[in-house]
């Protein structure tokens, strides 16, 4: 599996509406919908897929709101 980079992120968002909420979907076996807390970034090292040191960042868990719904479930191939 390759690491998603900021760019990459971009990219996948920049086809949505800037006002449209976002949450993580989580635990394909028994899916829920998690709102997105803090974002920050870390310096790393000899993280497997990453050549010598880098930043990283990371999107902290939120919080669990609800079960994901059907939909969601169904675009994920849940």
């Amino acid at each position: 599996m390759a690491i998603l980079t900021v760019g990459d992120l971009i990219d996948a968002l920049g086809e949505f509406d800037r006002g449209t909420p976002i949450q993580l979907a989580v635990q394909p076996a028994h899916p829920f919908a998690h709102s997105i807390g803090s974002v920050v970034a870390a310096e790393v090292y000899a993280v497997a897929d990453l050549d010598g040191r880098k930043d990283v960042v990371y999107v902290a868990d939120g919080g669990q709101l609800d079960y994901l719904n059907g939909d969601a479930r169904e675009a994920l191939g849940w």
